[in-house]
């Protein structure tokens, strides 16, 4: 199945779930789908697997019943140099998972208020 087909089918599932419940919304649910998708693509990744914890809002969000929405993920790099963590998730986010989503225009920002552990952000276009 082409990218687009893969897109297709995943635009018409989500408006499958919208018909049928009249409480979601189309942008969160691009935005949970997404974040989901980021997150099996560093599962995949042979060294990031191993080395991020996920936590924060999205955990939240996908564990218990919560009303609280996020637009990111947040996870701790253990047993890992910090200078390695931009190329590997730009590595995972280029992975085609054949599931109609694309990654792209990947921007590292390095945070200097994380204290002595540091950190960096990192935001990225996508499309379904």
């Amino acid at each position: 199945m082409s990218r687009s087909e893969q897109a297709k089918k995943v635009m018409n599932s989500l408006k499958d779930i919208l018909q049928k419940s009249k409480n979601e919304d189309l942008n969160n649910l691009r935005m949970v789908i997404a974040l989901e998708r980021a997150v099996a693509r560093i599962e995949k990744h042979p060294k990031l697997s191993r080395h991020l914890v996920f936590k924060g809002g999205f955990v939240l969000l996908k564990t218990i019943e919560t009303t609280r929405f996020t637009r990111d993920i947040d996870a701790l790099a253990l047993e890992i140099s910090i200078t390695q963590v931009p190329k590997l998730i730009e590595q995972a986010l280029s992975m085609d998972l054949e599931d109609g989503l694309w990654f792209g225009d990947l921007k590292a920002e390095e945070l200097h208020d994380q204290g002595s552990y540091g950190g960096y952000r990192f935001s990225c276009a996508f499309q379904i």
